[in-house]
């Protein structure tokens, strides 16, 4: 925070320079503090004055890399360079091979990174196992894309998206509620955007519109939503503190809001960084990652178990089968703890960080190699974090892709290969407001009830009440319906059924329906 007061206070001097038209110092100015999102805005209104300015085409290529807009953006801008080398001497064969990448050309980007490495000195190794990873990511992402995984994608609109990143999903099944982390918030004065936190409510299987989740959290300085205990009532989240390593904070709901973030034990909390953040059902274990001195290297996951006086134990590694020499980071665990669910951008990864499951062999016994989940579940950008719904075939994740409303995107996930689950609706008919039930009638064996499929309007079912008691039961899978009664002493009645993977499948939905008869 006290680096924005320094810019701001910067800022108020450089004002006087500004013009309503950018110059290249308001352009210039925003990029060398590596505000990259709004530099790109400047560059871009100043290449429309002159689109074969150079030094316009390498700035908006870089800011285009340096932000989570779609990156294959760079390209064109690059290859205006490559192909004006006698002109333009600001080049880079780096950023050249990462455009290919990001616009999926795999063996353009090879080729380039190759050509960058015959550049490089022996000594220069941290950008030749750069360069060595990323033809890594190239090679594995031509594998796993020829083989996709059947999922579908769901962007969650403009209720939960922005133009900026909106990110780090928790869907909690107590609440009913999505909580994410978004860099929305734009502190007009300095020119910079910060993450919040923010909720939506799931009503009626459609996610309300986006709130704050209060000031008591987001009180002007950058938050993350590292994760949710299962009942709702505690929030994990982190924050940089003046060294500029990330801590771990919790906040507490009581009277149905969240108070002000505590920064967790000093066990939970090392001299380097900590992040991620799952609490286990039975809140006896804290899943979490660090870059602590005894681990594999860059950020391991660990686990503290708590202690018979209520404090956190040690945190211990969870092993060489999870951690390696690169990062790992957000575990998330499935309800029966047996699975668990974390990222890495180590070798097995396509790009960045990717999501990986791991199987418990059996406690104490350890957890099987990772998999990667697998393209599109991954993608060529970051891939953080994954939470799961009511249903087994959902999910929730982040992404860059290209239906996307700005950087990273909320989305849904269902996994098509696992069978739908059919969702239970029941009542009774009765007889105009008489509260009786259709069977004391006359009228009850004349009786049709079809439902349709509201796509198509196929036929997808017939179904009969019961003569007894006038109970109706239509068990249906995820999709959209229109159920239709129809008889010769009734005015017809139409309903509209919505299925959606979100739901619990145990549970039922009930609902009489009054039927009028004709005069």
């Amino acid at each position: 925070m006290k680096e924005l007061v320094i810019l701001f206070f910067i800022y108020l001097i450089y004002i006087p320079l500004s013009f309503t038209q950018p110059s290249d110092i308001d352009a210039n100015f925003e990029f060398e503090r590596e505000n990259y999102k709004v530099a790109l805005k400047h560059y871009l209104r100043l290449y429309r004055t002159d689109k074969e300015n150079c030094f316009y085409n390498y700035r908006l290529a870089e800011c285009y890399l340096k932000t989570n807009f779609n990156k294959a953006e760079a390209l064109p801008y690059l290859e205006f360079l490559k192909d004006n080398q006698e002109n333009c001497k600001e080049n880079n064969i780096h950023f050249l091979a990462l455009a290919y990448f990001y616009n999926y050309e795999f063996d353009s980007a090879i080729y380039y990174l190759l050509a960058e490495k015959k550049l490089l000195n022996e000594k220069d190794i941290n950008e030749i196992n750069s360069i060595n990873s990323l033809i890594s990511n190239c090679n594995n992402a031509k594998i796993l894309i020829e083989k996709p995984v059947n999922v579908t994608f769901e962007n969650l609109g403009e209720n939960v998206n922005t133009r900026n990143s909106d990110y780090n999903p928790v869907f909690n099944k107590v609440t009913d509620a999505l909580y994410f982390t978004s860099d929305r918030k734009f502190l007009s004065d300095i020119q910079v955007n910060i993450s919040n936190i923010y909720y939506c409510n799931l009503e009626n299987n459609t996610l309300e519109k986006s709130k704050s989740i209060g000031s008591r959290i987001n009180n002007g300085e950058d938050i993350v939503l590292m994760g949710m205990s299962n009942d709702g009532l505690s929030m994990f989240l982190q924050k940089e503190d003046a060294s500029g390593n990330f801590d771990l904070y919790k906040s507490v709901k009581t009277k149905n809001r969240f108070y002000e973030p505590v920064k967790r034990a000093k066990v939970l909390n090392s001299k380097n960084s900590e992040s991620g953040g799952y609490l286990s059902t039975d809140g006896q274990i804290y899943y979490f990652s660090s870059n602590m001195p005894d681990g594999n290297g860059g950020m391991d996951l660990y686990y503290s178990i708590k202690l018979p006086n209520g404090e956190w134990g040690e945190p211990q590694n969870m092993g060489s089968e999870i951690n390696t020499e690169f990062d790992e980071n957000f575990p998330v665990l499935s309800d029966d703890e047996n699975t668990l669910y974390f990222s890495s951008n180590g070798t097995k990864s396509i790009g960045g960080f990717d999501l990986f499951v791991s199987y418990r062999k059996g406690f104490g016994n350890g957890w099987s190699d990772p998999i990667n989940l697998g393209y599109p579940l991954n993608s060529l950008y970051d891939n953080y974090m994954i939470t799961f719904g009511k249903s087994k075939r959902t999910a929730y994740l982040a992404d860059v892709r290209p239906e996307g409303l700005g950087e990273y995107d909320i989305y849904k996930v269902v996994f098509d290969e696992k069978e739908p689950e059919y969702k239970v609706f029941t009542g009774v008919f009765m007889i105009n407001d008489s509260l009786l039930p259709i069977s004391k009638s006359e009228e009850e064996h004349d009786l049709e009830i079809n439902v349709y499929k509201a796509d198509n309007e196929e036929i997808f079912g017939t179904y009969s009440i019961k003569k007894t008691n006038g109970k109706y039961v239509i068990a249906l899978p995820p999709g959209k319906y229109l159920m239709e009664v129809l008889g010769e002493y009734i005015y017809p009645f139409k309903k509209t059924i919505e299925v959606s993977d979100d739901l619990a499948i145990e549970e039922e939905i009930q609902e009489n329906i009054i039927l009028k008869t004709k005069q």
